[in-house]
């Protein structure tokens, strides 16, 4: 027999889903940085310093981002995290399922950016 979820139930495991994804997304945000500090210490091109800017800027921002979607699927979980508190917040399901596509954003041009950044590693 299979088992019933309720909504808030099955938004709770995707906001865990997130929060490890947010994790690993991080982490490895975290891992490009060091790579670009590793690779700027080295004797380096203008044009490679130029780009190592541009890259340096795009990991901040990312780093930013992350902060505040974590803010926010934290606020909805609070929101939801009981079937009365859901009933309390009658239109959580608008923000999760905003914050469903802003965690697909992410993803995509978190791994659009770390090919790019891979790319231009491997040219220099």
């Amino acid at each position: 027999m299979t088992q019933q979820h309720t909504p808030t139930e099955e938004a709770t495991g995707a906001i865990r889903k997130w929060q490890a994804v947010l994790d690993m997304l991080r982490q490895e945000n975290n891992l490009l940085k060091s790579r670009l500090t590793h690779y700027l210490q080295q004797d380096i091109s203008k044009s490679f310093l130029e780009t190592a800017e541009y890259f340096h800027q795009r990991f901040l921002f990312k780093d930013q981002l992350m902060e505040l979607l974590r803010h926010d699927i934290t606020d909805l979980w609070q929101e939801i995290k009981t079937p009365v508190q859901a009933l309390r917040h009658p239109h959580w399901h608008t923000r999760f399922y905003t914050l469903e596509k802003d965690m697909e954003k992410l993803q995509t041009e978190f791994n659009v950016m770390k090919e790019a950044f891979d790319a231009h590693l491997q040219a220099h």
